[in-house]
This record gives C-alpha cells, structure tokens and sequence, in this order.
C-alpha cells in the first residue's frame, strides 16, 4: 500500500514566483511507494492564476487540486489545505511557498523511510540574494542545524509533518489574518502536544529574496514583526508572567545597544559604505525589537501579509 502525501502550497498575487515554484515541483523524484498530490490555494478575492495552474496540472507527474479561498488570510488558506488533505485521505502533508523552489529530491527527502516515526520534519531553505546586493541589504544569516536536530519549532516553507496533528485538532489560527508566525504557532503548539520536530539537511528549498525586503524599512519592519512572533510563543510556551520578565530585560538593552549603533554608524563610514549600511541597519533593527518586544505583550498584531513582495 502506497503513502499518500499532500503537498500545500499557497498563494496570491505572485504569478512569476508561482511558475517557477510549479517548474520546481514538476521535475521532482517521487519514491515508487508514495502517492503524491499537489493542492494549490489561491488565497485571493478573484482567481487569478487558476488557468496556469490547471496547464500545469495537464503536465504534472502528479494530481493537482485547485483551490479558490476568496477569504484572505494565509492561516485560513493554510487551513484550506488540511482540509482538502483530509478528503483525500493523506497520511503526510507537505508545504512550500510560492517564492521558493525545490531542489529534484525535495519530496523524496521529507519522506525518506529513516524519519517516517518522526512527526515533523523541518527542510533546509537556502536564501538566494539579488547580485549586486542592493546597499542597505544585510543577508540574514541561516542557523546552522545537524542532520536530525530537534527543533524549537517549524515554519510552512519548508516542512512536513503527519496527519496526527491534524487529526488531534490542530489547525492554523485564522485570528492572525495578515499578521506573520501563524505556522510557528501551529508547530509551538504542535511540539507542546507531544509532537517532535527534527531537522534535515537533504531536504532543500531555495528563496529568492526579493529586493523590496532589502530596503532599510523592510527590514527594521521585520525584525519588529519577528519579535511580536517570537513574544507570542513565549507567551504561549513560558506563561505571561515569565515572559513580562525576559522582555523587561531585553528591551532597554535592545534600545541602548540600537541607539549607540545608530549615534556610531557615521563613523564606520570611514571603513567603507557597507560597514555603514551593517551598523546603520543593525541599529535600526535593535529598536524595532524592543518595540516589538513591547508590542507582542500588549497584543499588537502588525498585518505585512497585506503588501505583497514579489512578482
């Protein structure tokens, strides 16, 4: 008996980084014991990309679903696909995002038979910058995890994970609505169920990282929305009253340490614009989290899946 495995994907507004997602998805290595689907959400009031994603569905090596969610929000299209998963009868699910591309082996990798009792399986995503870096870029810098390390949480560019979570009653919260960190909360949640997380190395993913998140309020934003998210699962996993204390600590440092960045930047002139773009940025993002870190508390939720970045 064959596994069968959803792969999610959800998009809106992106029809070029949609083709070359679906080019990557259509050259993929399926195991001959696996039963691949593809589920496609267009998260967007009118379905804009259903005639190209249907062409491909005429030539793809495996069975494409479409799926029209007019209700925007990414948690309620991400829930679109459980549920489609659940029809279908799927033992895995699969997510990619609409800015990525998969190497060949991807799927074969996330369902390799030696991590089949592992409940979540987190993939490797390989940042890809624009060439020149634009002059405020500060790539980020990838965590480095061993092959089978157990993770904190998961994100949904680069994951798959069993029904069992499912079918426990897990499901994305559709209260973010445009807000970020709607499918670390779901893997938050998922971990403190007793579910594990681990990681591979094989499994790879390729962003392209679009230059309008390069400018200098790009990414002081991010860093603000990032530590929102990472307020929230603290909340989620250490209490309020913990959290209160750790964010009491690191806000005044991220404020001092910010403005000293951003008072000092000019100086670093002296060695070359980019290490004045480096300091300039950092300090920016140093206050942008201490903002966030107060904004999570009091349960601000900023909305940057409102814009979208890309083509």
């Amino acid at each position: 008996m064959k596994h069968k495995t959803v792969i999610g994907l959800c998009t809106r507004k992106r029809p070029v980084m949609l083709a070359r997602c679906l080019d990557g998805l259509r050259s993929q290595q399926i195991p001959p014991d696996h039963d691949v689907q593809l589920v496609v959400v267009e998260n967007d009031v009118e379905p804009a990309n259903k005639n190209a994603i249907l062409q491909f569905a005429e030539a793809s090596p495996f069975p494409v679903h479409y799926l029209h969610q007019p209700r925007l929000g990414i948690a309620i299209a991400r829930n679109r696909v459980l549920e489609k998963a659940i029809e279908l009868g799927a033992g895995w699910i699969g997510f990619i995002d609409d800015d990525e591309t998969a190497a060949t082996d991807w799927i074969a990798m996330l369902v390799a038979p030696e991590y089949e009792d592992i409940p979540i399986l987190v993939g490797q995503q390989q940042l890809v910058y624009p060439d020149p870096l634009p002059f405020w870029a500060q790539p980020r810098v990838t965590p480095i995890f061993k092959e089978g390390q157990t993770r904190y949480t998961a994100a949904t560019c680069n994951v798959r994970f069993s029904m069992e979570l499912v079918r426990s009653g897990l499901r994305f919260d559709e209260t973010y609505r445009a807000s970020n960190g709607s499918d670390t909360d779901f893997f938050l949640r998922a971990r403190l169920r007793g579910f594990q997380i681990r990681h591979t190395l094989r499994a790879i993913t390729y962003e392209e990282v679009h230059s309008a998140r390069l400018t200098y309020q790009a990414q002081v934003y991010r860093s603000y929305c990032h530590r929102i998210s990472i307020t929230r699962r603290m909340i989620v996993q250490s209490g309020w009253q913990k959290t209160v204390r750790r964010t009491a600590i690191a806000v005044p440092r991220n404020l001092l340490v910010g403005a000293l960045q951003l008072l000092v930047s000019p100086c670093f002139a002296v060695a070359g614009l980019r290490r004045f773009s480096a300091c300039a940025v950092s300090g920016g993002q140093r206050l942008a989290q201490a903002a966030g870190g107060v904004a999570g508390l009091v349960g601000i939720r900023p909305q940057p899946y409102r814009n979208i970045v890309g083509h």
